[in-house]
């Protein structure tokens, strides 16, 4: 059994939908599906030497824009800019020794026997990964003779944590700790069971609420404690572990990991005795994985660069916020929003149920926006964030008469 290796390339755009373009210009199927509150869009698919760290190419991230605008109308095309991380793997495509053509490549798996007995598997993809185990069992099965069988029980098998794992978990998570719900919530669907595990290695944040955990970036829901719980328990030891294999941050945006590199680094050295200079070796070794492997190549504004609120836009958004709240409050719910919108004349489609979840998104859980939370909002936007965008672009970008 023989196989060669391909590059594939997939990029992540900052919002959730799925198409498929079943033919694009040289032949290829181009498709991009939701996951994790962002969308993946691929794929490359071209031969390529092995590499421990493939490379991203522009030429690739371009052809895979070129060919998702070529179904969109010219007011919904992609950009370069829109792009928040690209991620390039090597993949390993069999030769079926069953086919006749030994040129033929299966993009699936392959289980074959050999007549020594010898019963090897390869290729796959992790997604199949319950499919090729069973599948190899069943040939172990089939070529040995056993005193007693029993069906490959792989279906019914939990992941570790899922043994009392229950999808309400994070409420009781959440209102027992002092957790936002979101963080709550990740926290539970990513660890089940084992939340408790990375529970005791939060430290107090000293407020009221959240009582507990502090999150590595205020745009996402991880926490210091998981970079604690990863290097403790799941065998993390260099800081692309943490940021593109336990966390995905380096996924989900490349620019937010750049940002908590740093963070990351210091809590991986409390954990494992890093002295100075192997904190700047890893820390150098996190930067050339953000750039040649996370397609990181013009990043903007760093942290300690960040961009501020002009007198301007601070006077915008106080006017704006007095305009919402008009009763003084101090914040404004979905229904505030909704009458404020009606009055601009700019959301006679816009359900209330649609506001309550652009506000929810916005504000980690909390279906109330201050006027320092909505200056926060607009402020972690013009820096590069993408949560938040769906309000300031329903407020119409801050500017009214």
């Amino acid at each position: 059994m023989f196989w060669n290796p391909f590059n594939y390339c997939q990029i992540f755009l900052p919002w959730k939908y799925g198409t498929c373009e079943p033919k694009s210009s040289d032949g290829r199927v181009i498709f991009s599906f939701p996951w994790e509150n962002v969308t993946i869009v691929g794929t490359t698919d071209d031969e390529a030497e092995p590499s421990h760290s493939p490379n991203v190419s522009e030429k690739e991230i371009h052809y895979i824009l070129e060919e998702m605008n070529r179904s969109y109308a010219k007011e919904y095309q992609i950009k370069r800019e829109d792009v928040i991380s690209a991620w390039s793997g090597i993949r390993g495509l069999v030769w079926d020794p069953r086919k006749k053509n030994h040129r033929t490549l299966a993009r699936g798996h392959v289980v074959d026997v050999d007549p020594s007995g010898l019963i090897t598997i390869a290729g796959g993809k992790l997604t199949t990964f319950r499919h090729m185990a069973e599948e190899t069992m069943n040939k172990v099965v089939e070529n040995n003779r056993f005193d007693e069988v029993k069906p490959c029980a792989t279906r019914g098998m939990k992941f570790e944590g899922g043994l009392n794992y229950t999808p309400m978990l994070y409420r009781e998570i959440s209102r027992k700790y002092g957790l936002e719900e979101k963080v709550a919530s990740h926290l539970c669907h990513t660890y089940g069971d084992k939340v408790y595990e990375v529970l005791k290695l939060c430290k107090s944040t000293g407020k009221q609420f959240p009582a507990i955990g502090h999150r590595l970036h205020p745009d996402f829901p991880f926490l210091e404690a998981e970079v604690r719980y990863a290097v403790k328990e799941e065998y993390a030891r260099i800081p692309a572990d943490i940021l593109a294999r336990r966390t995905r941050l380096s996924l989900l945006d490349a620019r937010a990991a750049k940002q908590v590199l740093p963070r990351v680094v210091s809590i991986m050295a409390e954990e494992l005795g890093w002295n100075p200079c192997q904190q700047k070796k890893n820390y150098e070794a996190g930067l050339e994985f953000l750039k040649v492997e996370m397609g990181v190549f013009n990043l903007g504004k760093g942290k300690g660069e960040r961009m501020e609120l002009t007198s301007s836009e601070e006077s915008q958004i106080s006017s704006i916020f007095k305009k919402i709240d008009k009763e003084g409050r101090g914040t404004f719910s979905s229904s505030d929003l909704k009458e404020f919108l009606n009055e601009q004349k700019k959301s006679q489609n816009v359900q209330k149920d649609i506001l309550v979840d652009v506000i929810t998104e916005a504000n980690d859980g909390n279906r109330f926006i201050s006027q320092e939370e909505l200056q926060k909002i607009y402020l972690n936007i013009k820096n590069g964030s993408y949560k938040g965008r769906r309000l300031i672009d329903h407020l119409g970008e801050l500017k009214t008469e």
